[in-house]
């Protein structure tokens, strides 16, 4: 039985080998690389555990805000991570970057979501208070959670923008000249270009792309 499934897959192996050659170009500039991302989206969490979903369905829209706060950002050409609540106070804070591990962020957005721990709200100010932009990019949080309950949170000094307003403001990795597109632009620094940034193209649509990048086609 295993010998005729795996004859009955030879033609589509054969078909799939010139892919495998491709991308085993492109994991020459991948393989150790870093990705240079300068924004960190929140993970809400606990927003998200706050909720029961319907059907797999979030009756609060949160998950489908966060989803559309991360596509706005890839489809321009803006590097970024997510990052958890509890991963905010390893950041420290050298040459203008919150650095952790590989990362290195410029800017981080608070997504829509409905409550924050109090330890995230102090780190995000710290990490405001040492030049990192941090932008709430949505709905604003109501409740903190401490130790002991649920209280007011108070965020009244982190700048507040629509979700647009805010992708529009953040560092681009570079500029393609299509308003619509599904082409996020992802760039590296890898041991094959010796440190040097690199970007990497990803066309996901179904359609090839013609166009200029940065002026140039």
């Amino acid at each position: 039985m295993r010998t005729a499934g795996l004859r009955s897959r030879q033609p589509d192996l054969a078909a799939e080998r010139p892919f495998r050659r491709r991308i085993a170009e492109l994991q020459e500039y991948t393989h150790g690389a870093r990705q240079v991302a300068p924004v960190a989206i929140l993970w809400p969490i606990r927003s998200f555990n706050a909720v029961r979903l319907v059907n797999q369905s979030d009756p609060t829209g949160l998950r489908q805000e966060f989803n559309a706060l991360l596509a706005a950002c890839l489809d321009r050409q803006v590097g970024t991570h997510i990052i958890d609540e509890a991963d905010l106070p390893g950041l420290v804070v050298r040459n203008g970057e919150a650095v952790l591990g590989r990362g290195r962020y410029t800017h981080i957005l608070i997504p829509s979501c409905t409550v924050l721990h109090a330890r995230t709200i102090k780190e995000l100010q710290r990490l405001h208070k040492r030049g990192i932009t941090v932008i709430l990019a949505g709905r604003t949080p109501t409740r903190m959670q401490t130790d002991k309950a649920l209280v007011p949170a108070d965020l009244r000094w982190c700048p507040k923008r629509t979700p647009l307003e805010a992708v529009a403001s953040l560092p681009r990795l570079a500029t393609l000249d299509r308003k619509r597109h599904r082409y996020p632009l992802h760039r590296v620094e890898s041991p094959k270009t010796h440190g040097r940034p690199v970007r990497l193209l990803m066309n996901i649509g179904i359609k090839t792309y013609h166009g200029t990048l940065n002026g140039n086609r």
